[in-house]
């Protein structure tokens, strides 16, 4: 049983060859596919079943769902006493909690729920959301949620379960909200998320009367405008903001609103990748190569970047030497770059404009560039993955 929350997998993959897994998967009459979405995606449309759930009530269907497991008993006890630590704190959550109402204002059936609650209880069966939960509100409570329907139905790191899958690089910075360091949005005072500030707080941040408010919004080929919650909340926040610039190839209604536009390239015209292959176990990464020459002014996105870092005087001054030592053969311009990081106290923390203006204009590509850095900080085995695959030391 595969449960899909929030999750348009025949349109936006996130597993190899989605399309193909899931109509296999929807046509096998020994497996069951359900989504949860309010609209009926692409997804939905080949569903067994669709649970067209009222828009933003996933947290509160996720606890209905644990409460009516824990009730009837379909709980994986041998999992949850073997494998989950401090479940006893939290199970007054779902004791008294009243299901059939939680269910009503979901806008859903409940003997239609109790009985899905079942199946994945006592199915092998696993569970998948994506941005209808992630951009959605109370999406932080909804993913917590979902990890103790996991937790107590046994399917986390087992066979047909959740795995935790592989990456070539983290893919967030660890913010720790209890460090006082750690920097909070001036008008809602929310802390970083894997060093990321969630969305739905922006318009707030915008049309707050502090004197901080935040004023200029750089959008990087992304359409708050439709991706995130309240359209109407973003349209009058972005109007009012001081600044609004958007590296888009499409004129999105973001761009349409923006007081700029930068053309960037395409994926047919960057060397460009994907860092959440959800790959398991071995774990995959292809850069792709541009196939077409960009037209116009396009630029890739780390380049634009790397501009206006240049322009505001966020790049340490390059020597020479370096610039000279990148047209050579990597292993000299690696030592060369260790020296000059190690005399240049301003060189780490802004390591990727420094690849982006030596290696990568010898390179061709900033995002190229930038692989090549990343993959000098990675784990130890990699380099015997790479040597594996045929790479030679210096290359």
């Amino acid at each position: 049983m595969l449960l899909a929350a929030g999750w348009n997998g025949m349109r936006s993959h996130q597993m190899p060859r989605a399309p193909l897994v899931l109509k296999e998967f929807s046509k096998n009459p020994d497996k069951l596919l359900v989504v949860i979405d309010p609209r009926r995606s692409e997804t939905a449309e080949i569903a067994d079943i669709h649970l067209a759930i009222r828009p933003g009530t996933d947290a509160l269907l996720t606890r209905a769902m644990i409460a009516i497991i824990l009730r009837e008993g379909w709980q994986n006890q041998e999992y949850i006493e073997q494998h989950v630590r401090g479940f006893a704190n939290i199970a007054a959550w779902f004791a008294d909690f009243d299901a059939q109402a939680a269910i009503r204002v979901c806008e859903l059936d409940y003997g239609q729920i109790r009985e899905i609650c079942r199946l994945f209880a006592t199915r092998k069966s696993c569970l998948h959301s994506d941005l209808g939960v992630y951009m959605n509100r109370h999406s932080t409570a909804t993913s917590y949620l979902h990890l103790i329907l996991l937790a107590i139905c046994g399917r986390m790191c087992v066979p047909g379960g959740n795995i935790i899958p592989g990456h070539v690089m983290p893919l967030g910075a660890h913010t720790d909200e209890r460090d006082p360091r750690t920097w909070r949005t001036v008008t809602t005072g929310f802390p970083a998320l894997m060093g990321v500030f969630p969305p739905n707080v922006m318009p707030e941040e915008i049309l707050s009367d502090h004197p901080q408010r935040l004023r200029a919004v750089l959008c990087s080929q992304s359409n708050p405008l439709r991706s995130y919650a309240d359209t109407t909340a973003y349209e009058k926040a972005f109007s009012r903001l001081d600044l609004l610039v958007t590296y888009e190839i499409a004129m999105t209604e973001t761009a349409a609103l923006s007081h700029y536009v930068l053309p960037t390239t395409s994926g047919y015209e960057s060397w460009d990748g994907t860092f959440f292959p959800w790959t398991y176990p071995e774990v995959y990464f292809q850069m792709r190569q541009p196939i077409l020459e960009p037209e116009g002014e396009r630029l890739e996105e780390s380049q634009i970047y790397t501009l206006l870092a240049d322009r505001l005087g966020l790049i340490p001054p390059i020597p020479q030497s370096l610039k000279e030592a990148a047209k050579g053969d990597r292993l000299t311009f690696a030592m060369e770059l260790m020296q000059y990081g190690a005399t240049e106290p301003r060189a780490l923390p802004n390591m990727p404009y420094v690849l982006a203006k030596t290696l990568g204009e010898q390179l061709g590509s900033a995002n190229l560039a930038a692989l090549w850095g990343m993959l000098q900080i990675a784990p130890q085995p990699f380099r015997k993955m790479a040597q594996a695959a045929g790479f030679s030391q210096g290359h």
